[in-house]
């Protein structure tokens, strides 16, 4: 067989495979090798037909073969056992027939013949990836050659089944293109790296030698088997421990699939198969309550030889516990007393049976079911044990317990308990003193309230209680004392002491004290001034004393005004300096909050000093029309009050003002002037002249004009205010005249004087007073002259109006 590398072609003297041998590359030069000589110095010679049957001859080494039509184209090597002969023209066939090779060997000649064909070489070989067929079973590969001539032949190096898919084509001269499959059993094969020794070559001969090889390497491998976190810690099982009474489930599964893919399952010990399949690459195992102690494997397995592995989980059960004991170290004493500063140390033992809980416990020790942080135990002799250490500083009833469970499952427990305990201890504070319900030590005299002392907590209560309060006595038993008790104020400052006695003996704060503050209404107790009646510009000096408890607040207050108040203390004073219209009532008025009364006492006060206008009344003029009804106020002040009012009036005729004083809040007086119905009479111009004790008079001097059209209105506002003007000259002489010679020009006796007051430009007006009278002294009145208002009159409100000049003022008419 010729083995043809790349673009190499060799022919094959088929036949003779001992004897001739012939190599080629395509389009060069071949090689024909016959068998080896005798000598070197054997004659030989070559003897070649074309297709076409045309001969070439060769001779020995010496002398050049004669091709036709090609000269000096064989060449000896130098050891002479071959030569070579050009036959690239000859290779666009796949064959030569009568290859002859020629040995002569003195007279004897030998020659061997046979036709020749031309192979090529197993070109662009490759194989694709391994598969697994057959269920896993089996590994198969698929290796091809794209060039290759004749049909290729496969050679996988390990036993199996190879299978054959061949193409021809064209490419000049003729050519095949070869797949092989080969198939072969895992178990031929281990866990890890596999080689494959591939090798295609020409399917004439079986000699290897002109074969295309190749290595194909793969790899084997197994997953781990794993066990799922829950086979030890997971529902029913803690760190390995199945709870009793419980089903768990423990899953096997592989950490990945394999190569080739692996199975998983469950045996117990005596190699039955047990769990389910979950999928391919896990399995679950469920144990049953109360199963055997035994261990379980989870085995994997696949068709390598060497491809199985297994883990074991062994099972474990836990128990109990089911009972427990406790007890107090080293005393069986029931009933225990404390004092103060002192406590009770308890060291408390909650033990097992080891056979009772397994793989341990853990526990609780309480006391009156306020149990401690769970505990971890010891081992005993054949017990686990758990003690805890308790303090006892207060008095009750104690019951002592303890909950024992199971080291890894807290709902398997079990309770036990001791013998109740007492402790008796006497009340750690003091006894409470208290008034009714409230927190605090005051109280309003002359009022019924709950004296009540009481000691609370000790065990027992307290046994006894003694009161002393003031002049009152009292002892009662039990851990309560009460007694409705009235307070005075004489008491204030006095102590109540509150005394109680316990069974222990030890009761150190057994005693209260409470300073009783008696509580009572202000009242104001003096009120003085300097004098009632104070000139103006003096100083007057109040003086106002209170009492009351808590101490009073203290103001003095004029027309609801506070004009000086206490800041602390039960006295106020104030000195003040007094102007005209200071004059009116002074009130001095406490509290302190223990009711909502206002505890006050008042004195007057008059200020001496002259008549006075309390706002502008400079001249007033009034329009109106007959028939309306005249009416005006205004206010004065000053003390004393207007003995005698004299009003005149410009023109000779019927005076019928009306004047009627009202007393307003001292000093201050009313005054109004009144015309019932207006006549053409009335409409004059006037002056009231108001007298005070002898002192120049208080002047007041209107016009009242009758309403007409504008410029009527006009020229009659000038010629009442022209009329006004000389009646205010007049009166001022006459005044003067009065003071200088101390007669009385205007006021004259109402009977006597009525002839000469109708024949001169002045009369004198009856005035009425009104209700209020201050100090009840009289005025000199007179109601002559005074209207009666007819029964069709009609009557107005009058009220002044903006002026709109100097000499005109409008009066509405309603």
């Amino acid at each position: 067989m010729i083995l043809a590398f790349t673009v190499s072609f060799f022919v094959v003297l088929a036949g003779f495979v001992d004897t001739l041998q012939v190599f080629s590359e395509e389009f060069n030069s071949t090689t024909l090798r016959c068998p080896p000589f005798a000598s070197v110095g054997l004659e030989m010679y070559l003897v070649v037909k074309n297709y076409e049957n045309k001969m070439f001859t060769c001779y020995n080494k010496t002398t050049p073969c004669t091709i036709v039509g090609k000269e000096n184209s064989v060449e000896f090597n130098n050891s002479g056992s071959y030569f070579t002969i050009n036959l690239s023209s000859l290779t666009l066939k796949r064959s030569l027939r009568a290859v002859t090779c020629v040995f002569i060997d003195g007279e004897k000649m030998s020659n061997y013949t046979d036709d020749v064909s031309f192979i090529a070489k197993a070109e662009g070989v490759k194989c694709y990836d391994t598969q697994l067929t057959n269920n896993n079973e089996h590994i198969s590969v698929t290796c091809m050659t794209s060039k290759i001539y004749p049909e290729a032949h496969c050679n996988f190096g390990v036993y199996g089944h190879v299978s054959y898919q061949h193409f021809q084509y064209s490419n000049t001269v003729d050519y095949y293109q070869s797949n092989c499959t080969w198939t072969s059993s895992l178990n031929n094969f281990q866990v890890g790296n596999n080689t494959l020794d591939v090798s295609f070559y020409p399917n004439i001969t079986n000699d290897t030698i002109f074969a295309t090889n190749l290595m194909l390497s793969f790899q084997f491998f197994l997953p781990n088997i794993l066990l799922s976190n829950e086979c030890f810690n997971g529902p029913n099982i803690v760190h390995g421990y199945i709870k009793p009474g419980a089903t768990a489930v423990c899953v096997c599964y592989l950490d990945n699939t394999g190569y080739p893919p692996a199975s998983l399952k469950w045996t117990n010990s005596s190699n039955l198969n047990l769990g389910t399949f979950l999928n391919n690459s896990a399995t679950s195992l469920t144990i049953e309550p109360f199963s055997s102690k035994e261990t379980y494997n989870c085995t994997l397995s696949t068709n390598l030889f060497n491809g199985g592995l297994s883990i074991p989980y062994k099972i474990n059960y836990a128990e109990g516990p089911t009972s427990c004991s406790i007890e107090l170290k080293n005393t069986s004493q029931a009933i225990w007393k404390i004092c103060k500063n002192t406590f009770i140390n308890w060291t408390i033992i909650c033990q097992v049976n080891q056979t009772d809980a397994i793989p341990g416990i853990k526990a609780k020790i309480g006391v009156n079911k306020q149990y401690s942080i769970l505990l971890d135990s010891q081992n005993f002799a054949n017990f686990y044990q758990v003690r805890n250490e308790i303090n006892v500083a207060e008095a009750g009833d104690y019951s002592i317990g303890c909950q024992v469970q199971n080291l890894y499952f807290p709902d398997v427990k079990v309770e036990c308990s001791y013998t109740p305990l007492q402790v008796m201890a006497p009340p750690i504070l003091s006894p409470i003193i208290q008034i009714q319900s409230t927190d605090h030590d005051t109280v309003i005299e002359n009022k019924v309230y709950n004296l009540e002392c009481s000691a609370y907590g000790g065990k027992p209560n307290v046994f006894n209680f003694t009161l002393s309060c003031g002049n009152i006595e009292l002892t009662q038993h039990g851990n309560i004392l009460k007694s409705a008790v009235t307070f005075t104020r004489n008491m204030t400052g006095q102590n109540c002491t509150c005394t109680a006695q316990h069974i222990t003996g030890c009761y150190e704060n057994n005693t209260s004290t409470l300073k009783l503050n008696i509580l009572y209404t202000a009242a104001i107790i003096y009120l003085n001034v300097t004098s009632s009646v104070i000139e103006k510009g003096n100083y007057a000096q109040f003086y106002c004393k209170a009492d009351g408890n808590p101490e009073p607040n203290i103001s003095i207050v004029k027309d609801n005004e506070i004009i000086a108040q206490n800041s602390s203390g039960y006295i106020l004073f104030l000195n003040k300096s007094m102007s005209c219209k200071d004059g009116g009532n002074y009130i001095c008025q406490a509290n302190n909050g223990i009711d909502l009364n206002i505890y006050k006492k008042q004195v007057i006060l008059f200020v001496r000093c002259p008549l006075q206008f309390s706002s502008d009344n400079s001249l007033k003029n009034f329009s109106l029309q007959e028939g309306n009804t005249f009416l005006y106020n205004f206010t004065i002040y000053g003390y004393p009050d207007p003995d005698k009012f004299t009003i005149s009036k410009f023109n000779q005729g019927k005076n019928n003002v009306e004047v009627t004083m009202s007393s307003l809040e001292t000093p201050f007086l009313s005054i109004e002037l009144k015309i019932a119905r207006l006549t053409h009479t009335d409409f004059d111009n006037y002056t009231l002249l108001i007298f005070q004790n002898g002192s120049q008079p208080l002047l007041f001097s209107f016009s009242i004009s009758e309403a007409r059209d504008s410029a009527f209105n006009v020229a009659a506002v000038v010629g009442g205010c022209i009329a006004a003007c000389l009646a205010v000259i007049i009166i001022i002489a006459i005044c003067y005249v009065k003071r200088k010679y101390e007669i009385n020009l205007i006021c004259k006796k109402k009977d006597s004087e009525q002839t000469t007051k109708e024949t001169n430009n002045y009369s004198e007006l009856s005035i009425s007073q009104g209700n209020q009278d201050r100090h009840n002294y009289e005025l000199p009145m007179s109601n002559t002259n005074v209207p009666t208002p007819e029964t069709n009159a009609q009557y107005v409100n009058v009220k002044e109006k903006p002026k709109y000049d100097s000499a005109y003022e409008e009066i509405d008419n309603i």
